[in-house]
């Protein structure tokens, strides 16, 4: 068990008990803008559905997700994948379309308490649409809630919500759980290379953006960590990152990344465990859509759970004047 493991004991019940929260699926009926869509050649049927979560300030709680699951399960066990959004989004029918594209059962969840019904015409400040029963949002200063109770802060609950979603995608019998993936970007990359320092039963990471060390970012993390006494303790990700064992990480950005600058970025896959790969993608952006529309993500996850290992590793590294080869 890992430092983070220690210091988050509701966390680790969650994996302890294993127990998957039941999918209530969002009828025609209750809302008529949400239809069930069939996706294209792959026979999987993705629905909106909501499930139970951990609760807030004494208040039950609930995830909104879209899920993509095969409509006729039968002989092989497939792979699956578990997405997470990072600021501004939220749980992205596409992304789940497109892994359905591939063959995997997936689940997107949205971390902060919304749906996808877009308010950006009347709400510009968030852009989603919040529930009922939300728990807490991301705060403008990152871990701003340090000072909190550790069950009453963003980071502990967008954590707790990817271990649920994990727990729904094992208890599938279609499902191979020992090929189920976790993919985030941006702050969906942070949860996510928080959580499997945590829930190592997943198979592989994959990392858009996101890492750890952000107390040394030259940029609005390190000056909004600067005083925060718990980040370095509790919620770096580099604590579990050293404590992953063999899990294969792949880790995606682009140049100039100015959320999460190269440094950091790389110091955290030189404390990360496993075997680990990286692009830095000129031209790629920052975004969701971007981190969804290339397509090493894809290749690297059939890779590790058809043919049971990265698709390629770096042999060597060198570097005259300007250029990197």
């Amino acid at each position: 068990m890992n430092i983070a493991c220690t210091k988050i004991p509701q966390l680790v019940e969650l994996l302890d008990t294993g127990v998957a929260p039941e999918p209530n699926v969002i009828s025609a009926q209750e809302d008529a803008s949400r239809p069930e869509f069939i996706v294209g050649k792959t026979d999987f049927t993705v629905k909106p559905i909501y499930f139970d979560a951990l609760p807030y300030k004494g208040e039950a709680t609930k995830v909104f997700a879209w899920i993509g699951l095969p409509n006729n399960a039968t002989g092989d066990k497939i792979p699956a994948m578990v997405l997470v959004h990072g600021g501004g989004g939220t749980a992205f029918f596409e992304w789940v379309r497109r892994w359905n594209l591939f063959g995997y059962a997936a689940i997107a969840i949205a971390v902060e308490g919304q749906t996808d019904i877009s308010t950006r015409a009347t709400q510009p400040e968030f852009g989603w649409a919040t529930h009922g029963n939300p728990g807490p949002r991301r705060t403008i200063k990152p871990y701003g809630d340090w000072e909190d109770p550790l069950r009453d802060q963003w980071m502990f609950h967008a954590v707790a919500d990817t271990i649920l979603a994990h727990n729904l995608m094992r208890s599938y019998d279609f499902v191979d759980p020992a090929h189920i993936g976790l993919m985030g970007v941006s702050w969906g990359g942070v949860i996510s290379a928080t959580t499997v320092g945590i829930d190592n039963r997943f198979s592989f990471l994959i990392s858009c953006y996101g890492c750890g060390f952000l107390k040394n970012a030259p940029n609005y993390f390190g000056r909004g960590l600067l005083r925060n006494q718990s980040y370095e303790s509790v919620w770096d990700p580099v604590i579990g990152l050293q404590s992953t064992g063999d899990m294969p990480k792949y880790w995606i950005t682009h140049p100039p990344e100015n959320n999460f600058p190269l440094s950091p970025w790389q110091e955290t896959q030189k404390k990360a465990d496993g075997a680990q790969m990286r692009s830095i993608i000129p031209g790629m952006g920052h975004g969701h859509h971007a981190a969804w529309s290339c397509q090493e993500p894809y290749g690297f996850a059939v890779s590790i759970t058809r043919r049971g290992k990265p698709w390629c590793r770096q042999i060597s590294a060198s570097k005259s004047d300007d250029n990197v080869y």
